[in-house]
């Protein structure tokens, strides 16, 4: 239905089944550090970012039910006495003397949802080599196609994380199906309000003979 990158309140259009996926933002990559001694030139790179964390939960709303969205380090989902919390995943470490590159950032935790609490993925620590050590690769979280990556440790040139934003996504329950199943669903449902109706009739007509 939406997608949102500020807080906000979703309130329910309609009586249905709706499903938030909320993606924390992932960290930056690390920078690199670069030193010569009397015959080479030394470098090494900076850690990958963390990826954030993902939450998902699904609930079923009543018209005008409201479910919270909010985004301070990460995303939160509040509705129904729920809490689905996800995190952000922090920076890759500058790359510093020693014998390897800046150490990768921690992934964002997963918290409270209902259907899924995905833990972001660490990045990787950064090489170290003669004139160019590889800044470490950023971590990774992906759902059903919505994801976020950590930032590469320079000296790489897309230090940043993608997207560098966390976001939360709202989805309509029962938009994916065929026409078929659609169909089978509106059937289902008329001969469960006849039934219900016949109930009504047979106990209408068993109060009147009954006078």
């Amino acid at each position: 239905m939406q997608k949102y990158t500020t807080s906000t309140t979703f309130t329910a259009p309609e009586d249905g089944w709706f499903k938030f996926i909320g993606v924390a933002k992932s960290g930056e990559g690390g920078s690199s550090n670069t030193w010569s001694d009397s015959s080479d030139t030394y470098r090494r790179g900076g850690g990958g970012g963390g990826a954030g964390g993902i939450v998902v939960s699904v609930f079923a709303l009543h018209q005008g039910e409201a479910v919270t969205l909010s985004f301070g380090f990460g995303v939160n989902i509040e509705a129904q006495g729920q809490n689905a919390n996800a995190q952000t995943g922090s920076n890759g470490r500058n790359a510093s003397t020693g014998d390897s590159g800046g150490r990768g950032g921690s992934g964002g935790s997963a918290t409270g949802g209902n259907l899924l609490n995905k833990p972001g993925q660490a990045g990787d620590t950064g090489g170290f080599a003669i004139d160019l050590g590889e800044g470490g690769s950023g971590g990774i979280n992906t759902y059903e196609g919505y994801s976020t990556r950590g930032g590469t440790g320079l000296p790489s040139n897309n230090r940043k994380p993608t997207p560098s934003y966390s976001y939360i996504v709202v989805l309509r329950g029962n938009t994916n199906l065929t026409q078929t199943q659609l169909n089978a669903m509106d059937i289902t449902t008329l001969m469960l309000d006849n039934s219900r109706l016949e109930q009504e009739v047979t106990g209408i007509m068993l109060s009147q003979s009954a006078q």
